[in-house]
Formats: C-alpha cells, sequence, structure tokens
C-alpha cells in the first residue's frame, strides 16, 4: 500500500516539474497552484497542509499512523 502513496507522490512531483519547466504552465491550474491560492485565500490552511505532509512523511518513512 505504500507503494502507492510513493507512486502517487512521485507521479505529482513529476507532473510539477514538467509544468513548470518544461510547459511554462506557471498560472495554470495545476495541483500546487490551487493549493497556494487556496492558502492565500484561507490562511490556516498553511497549517492543515503542513500537518498533512509531516503525518504522510512520517507514514511513509517510519511507518506510523
Amino acid at each position: 500500500m505504500d507503494w502507492i502513496l510513493v507512486a502517487i507522490i512521485l507521479a505529482f512531483v513529476a507532473w510539477e516539474l514538467y509544468a513548470y519547466f518544461v510547459a511554462r504552465n506557471r498560472s495554470a491550474h495545476t495541483l500546487s497552484n490551487r493549493i497556494w491560492w487556496l492558502q492565500k485565500r484561507h490562511p490556516k490552511l498553511r497549517v492543515v497542509t503542513v500537518l498533512v505532509l509531516v503525518v504522510l512523511l512520517l507514514h511513509l518513512a517510519v511507518g506510523w499512523l
């Protein structure tokens, strides 16, 4: 199951790198741009985003949760 999470993360990173560097898609509807836009409108989401990423990384690295 963890390999599925790793594959999703790698696909996300690959798409973001492609969109930013190759397609010059710096303002279009990529997932990171939408998250950034939501965080600008709702600053409390920054804390939630960081917590979700920390939990995901801990789960993948150590196997917690």
